[in-house]
């Protein structure tokens, strides 16, 4: 099954049973509770959505991206909520946005040849941010990227939503909760909400995963759909240079 590089935690920050102790016992004092519900709510502001998606598009308008990655924006699709449950037995509400996108491959079942068959799945993720429910109550939300045809697929048939968020549940607990939490495969679909937070966040993705990627379609001479607002500030930078050279 193909997956898109997920970042991973370094080794070097992982939490010892001494660090994890304090910090229960700060958790315990209304001051520090204070301050982290203060950083949540910062890192949570839709405001800091601007800063984020800028840096990316310097990054790329810089060709600073990690080699064989791409810059992907999806389009909304549907939202699910499940949740986290710690060790403690306290539960963290989890929203999925499953997004969609024409750029990516398509879903395809392939023979093994033995009677049964074998998924070639591409998608990306995004890794999960802080986040604030309709309650104002912390939780977290992760965007899941797949094509046009994937998503039409999960939208009419309920085993292959189920296989998708199965999936994103499986990465977000294996690369980011280092599975000492459990994220629970039970979901809700939520039928008026099609992207919690109202667009999906900006996501790498390995070039492969992608119909056409950035190198193949610049030999091509167009942009297409991939066309990006840094390039285009870009282009719009280099006609007022012209117009300026050209000018009497």
């Amino acid at each position: 099954m193909a997956t898109s590089a997920v970042p991973r935690f370094d080794k070097g920050a992982d939490v010892t049973q001494e660090e994890m102790s304090k910090l229960g016992k700060a958790m315990k004092d209304p001051k520090f509770r204070d301050h982290i519900q203060e950083y949540l709510d910062e890192v949570s502001d839709p405001a800091h959505r601007g800063e984020y998606e800028q840096y990316l598009e310097q990054l790329e308008a810089k060709g600073e991206l990690p080699k064989g990655q791409e810059l992907l924006r999806a389009d909304p699709g549907m939202c699910v909520k499940t949740s986290i449950r710690f060790k403690s037995g306290q539960e963290q509400k989890l929203f999925i946005n499953l997004c969609q996108t024409p750029q990516m491959k398509d879903v395809e079942f392939l023979s093994s040849g033995s009677g049964g068959q074998n998924v070639n799945l591409p998608f990306t993720l995004a890794p999960p941010r802080p986040d604030k429910d309709k309650h104002g109550e912390n939780c977290l939300t992760l965007d899941m990227a797949v094509s046009n045809d994937t998503f039409k697929r999960a939208d009419q048939n309920i085993q292959v939503l189920k296989l998708l968020i199965d999936i994103a549940c499986q990465n977000l607990q294996e690369h980011y909760l280092k599975g000492a939490e459990e994220v629970k495969r039970d979901f809700k679909r939520l039928k008026s909400t099609k992207c919690k937070g109202d667009r999906p966040y900006p996501m790498s993705v390995r070039s492969e995963q992608l119909k056409v990627s950035r190198a193949q379609d610049v030999k091509k001479g167009h942009g297409g759909d991939i066309l990006t607002p840094s390039e285009l500030k870009q282009m719009k930078k280099d006609i007022r240079n012209k117009n300026k050279k050209d000018a009497p």
